[in-house]
């Protein structure tokens, strides 16, 4: 008897949260809501799920939590990133009045490392501007350092001249440019290019598209998960921790699951 009650209070739990979530939903278009009770971590079953539904997108909203916060209850949305097969759009809950949301997208911000990873990104972002879109296509380098570790001391270096940080920078907006297919000018796409400087490039990203006022930011992940995370960081999970605007992370074309 207690077994079965507990089952149909379940059931009735997951029967009232479907309705309140179909109700919710209904505006956007969505027709469908399935609930999936489960134990464990909530990134595996939502895996499974996208897999099941062969699923080309997951959305996820973040609550972005930092600190002790993170340490405790974890990130489900930094989990899924790590391991999902698809792109996965991360929505930051933030207050309406820190970001209004686009009605549709128009300005798309793509990092460039220059790796064919950040050239598969520029395609997706691509694909989801409408003609008169505009691509932002930033690359971020470490600042120059005028001194270098001589024998375990400091051994200065001539600092450089601001036509030669004028010639690198343009060197750089060159390189991006060339990375533009003709075929997006030819959709009556716009673009933009900006060569940015920054010890931490996720702050420095973040910082590039609040202030060209960016809808989006796409962009890679290098599949790194583990203990190669760890160890090396991430600029898409610095730049999800960050950003107050969404993020669409687009996988490597062959992830395999982890071990």
């Amino acid at each position: 008897p207690g077994d079965e009650r507990l089952r149909d209070a379940s059931e009735q739990h997951e029967r009232a949260l479907a309705e309140k979530i179909g109700a919710e939903a209904q505006p956007c278009g969505i027709r469908r809501v399935r609930i999936a009770p489960g134990f464990g971590r909530v990134a595996e079953h939502l895996l499974e799920l996208a897999s099941a539904e062969r699923a080309e997108l997951v959305v996820i909203g973040t609550h972005r939590r930092q600190g002790w916060d993170r340490l405790v209850h974890g990130s489900v949305s930094l989990d899924i990133v790590a391991s999902a097969r698809c792109n996965v759009l991360v929505v930051p809950l933030v207050p309406k009045a820190a970001h209004a949301p686009s009605e549709s997208l128009r300005r798309v911000l793509v990092p460039i490392d220059f790796s064919p990873l950040s050239l598969r990104a520029l395609h997706w972002a691509a694909h989801l501007l409408p003609a008169g879109g505009r691509l932002q296509l930033v690359h971020v380098a470490a600042p120059y350092v005028s001194a270098v570790v001589e024998l375990g001391a400091y051994a200065p270096l001539p600092p450089l001249s601001p036509e030669e940080i004028a010639r690198e920078q343009g060197d750089v907006e060159r390189r991006l440019r060339e990375l533009i297919p003709s075929e997006f000018a030819a959709r009556g796409l716009e673009f933009d290019v900006e060569a940015a400087t920054g010890f931490d490039a996720p702050t420095a990203i973040v910082e590039c598209a609040t202030r060209l006022g960016s809808d989006l930011i796409c962009m890679p992940t290098h599949g790194r998960s583990g203990l190669s995370r760890a160890l090396m960081g991430s600029v898409a999970q610095g730049v999800l921790k960050r950003s107050p605007i969404p993020v669409l992370v687009v996988p490597p074309p062959e992830r395999r699951p982890r071990p």
